[in-house]
């Protein structure tokens, strides 16, 4: 089931770059909304992201920094 949000005291220069990027689109202000908090939603937040960082283990290689940059620079 869906639930509303209703958002509250937003500045006028910020409504107004958000409704002209949802008439760019050719988009309600609520389709284009309810987009980018999908969006948003589906990223993990930067406290999660280190989070999830922390717990991993670290990789050993035989390749020092730079030559592994060099192998994705020539790889790309």
């Amino acid at each position: 089931m869906a639930r509303i949000i209703q958002v509250r005291d937003v500045a006028d220069d910020v409504h107004g770059v958000l409704a002209a990027r949802a008439r760019a689109q050719g988009m309600s202000l609520s389709e284009y909304l309810r987009g980018e908090l999908a969006r948003m939603a589906s990223r993990p937040s930067v406290d999660e992201w280190l989070g999830r960082l922390r717990q991993t283990e670290p990789m050993e290689s035989p390749l020092t920094s730079d030559e592994l940059v060099r192998r994705a620079r020539r790889a790309a």
